[in-house]
């Protein structure tokens, strides 16, 4: 299909033309539901880690390796993109973080050992997505448009990241616990997978 053919040629699609396809809505949904889980756990990771007596430094310290463990995902599913189907790849990094937010919903002061796990199994997938997306968009849209393609893209998947943390800290608010939370990210997540 023109889809799959059209790689880094410098054409591609107009913005009109991606809009009606099938495509264009499978990635922007997928990155969607993944959105729900990254960023309600960006915002509310120290103040969870806090709510289950661990230290603010070791949740700080957490925050830190998140960062610091997701370049082991951006350069090995990058590095890997180019040799390798790069929707597999990223079903792979959305399925890691699926189980790394159950793990992470684990965590309690006495247990903390699990915040290593956590970020062994979470912050590759975190990270995977990262270089593989635009990549991909190019794959099936290439350059023409691209931007704007992205853009959009963003756009509908940027909807999922501006209502999970509301959604977290209501919940918090409502039972004085993060952990069903984290349950429900983690299970809204993997609709992302079959979608990728």
């Amino acid at each position: 299909t023109k889809e799959q053919t059209l790689g880094f040629s410098g054409g591609g699609f107009t913005t009109r033309e991606a809009l009606k396809t099938r495509t264009f809505w499978l990635l922007s949904f997928a990155f969607l539901f993944q959105q729900v889980g990254t960023s309600a756990l960006a915002v509310h990771i120290v103040p969870y880690l806090e709510s289950v007596n661990i230290s603010t430094e070791i949740a700080a310290t957490a925050v830190t390796g998140l960062t610091l463990v997701s370049l082991i995902g951006r350069f090995g599913f990058g590095f890997l993109g180019d040799f390798t189907n790069k929707r597999y790849l990223i079903a792979i990094a959305l399925t890691l973080q699926a189980v790394g937010l159950l793990v992470f919903s684990f965590i309690k002061g006495n247990q903390a050992w699990l915040i290593i796990l956590f970020l062994v199994i979470y912050a590759p997938g975190y990270g995977g997505p990262i270089p593989l997306r635009p990549a991909l968009q190019a794959d099936y849209f290439g350059t023409r448009s691209y931007g704007t393609i992205m853009g959009l893209m963003s756009l509908i998947s940027m909807v999922g990241g501006l209502v999970s943390p509301v959604v977290a800290g209501w919940i918090f608010d409502t039972t004085g616990s993060y952990q069903f939370a984290w349950w429900l990210f983690a299970i809204i997540t993997v609709p992302a997978v079959p979608l990728i």
